[in-house]
């Protein structure tokens, strides 16, 4: 048998040697004596309210591959949050600490008849909500894939540690206002009314055999409006100052060749602002599209990008 490696007198004190499914004897002390497949979970972090976070997570499906048994595979299992634990609609069991198996998970879970079996999608429909609102995380879509997950050395405490992505596009819109708005008094209220995002569609594919999960936007569909979510408003603080808001919504991955748009009224009149070259939304990553607006014109814009990622949060287990 191995040496179990000492780190401190804690782990000395509580480490334990477990036994596989087939008797051979193992010294990797994360390895659940009872062979239960437990899960803790966390979420790449954002920071607006209509999208998905550590905390707001309360379910997702579950997928493990066993490509040498299929006693111990398992498709598209409901892991549903009850207090601070995770709780998977039926028990699953690893088929010992050193058998490699595939583990695919994805938030919000779907009870699909479609398919033979989930990891074998290579066209699970995907939207995002023309009507985006707070709280309500209906267009987020989370994934996570492990090829190769060993039991005995990649579990973490016993258990399964998922770090989801998001696998969409996230576009958060800073709309600046010039200080003529402030011409009788410094601007204190959001004076944009019927914002839409315009161009691109709001359906996809996502394929789960990929080695990194990914969503194709469907190149049969019609361009949308999308409606985005208000966020926070900054009021100017004199007549000098400049007040500010900002919107968010999430965007199936594409590449527009023309036609990206932010359209807004203020004051019953309208204004809009249309990318002058192809824009490409890129999967897992937020984009960022700074305007300024005068009195009669959007004046100027420019977006970015960057990996939609920002912490970790806290995690929850399975019991």
């Amino acid at each position: 048998m191995k040496a179990i490696k000492i780190l401190t007198a804690a782990t000395l004190a509580t480490a334990f040697f477990a036994s596989c499914s087939n008797d051979e004897d193992f010294a990797q002390s994360n390895y659940p004596m009872d062979n239960v497949v437990r899960v803790t979970t966390n979420v790449k972090d954002i920071t607006t309210r209509a999208f998905h976070s550590t905390n707001t997570l309360d379910e997702f499906a579950f997928c493990i591959v066993n490509s040498t048994n299929t006693k111990y595979s398992y498709d598209n299992i409901k892991v549903t949050k009850e207090a601070s634990a995770w709780t998977p609609a039926s028990q699953m069991l690893w088929q010992n600490a050193s058998q490699p198996v595939d583990i695919i998970a994805y938030a919000p879970y779907y009870n699909v008849s479609r398919y033979e079996t989930m990891s074998n999608a290579t066209n699970y429909p995907v939207y995002v909500k023309e009507q985006q609102e707070a709280d309500t995380y209906e267009s987020d879509f989370l994934v996570y894939k492990k090829k190769g997950f060993v039991p005995g050395t990649d579990l973490k405490n016993g258990a399964v540690d998922i770090t989801f992505t998001h696998a969409l596009s996230l576009l958060n819109i800073n709309i600046e206002f010039g200080n003529e708005f402030n011409e009788t008094a410094p601007l204190a209220s959001n004076p944009i009314k019927n914002i839409n995002i315009g161009g691109s569609v709001k359906l996809g594919y996502a394929d789960f055999t990929a080695d990194v999960i990914s969503v194709t936007a469907d190149a049969t569909s019609a361009p949308v409006l999308i409606v985005p979510v208000l966020g926070d408003f900054n009021a100017a603080a004199n007549y000098d100052a400049h007040a500010t808001v900002n919107y968010s919504a999430i965007l199936i991955p594409q590449t527009i060749a023309q036609g990206f748009r932010v359209e807004f009224e203020i004051d019953g009149k309208n204004y809009a602002w249309t990318a002058s070259e192809s824009v490409t939304l890129e999967a897992s990553k937020k984009h960022q599209l700074n305007l300024t607006v005068g009195k009669d014109v959007v004046k100027s814009g420019n977006i970015s990008s960057e990996p939609w990622k920002e912490g970790t949060g806290g995690t929850l287990e399975t019991e």
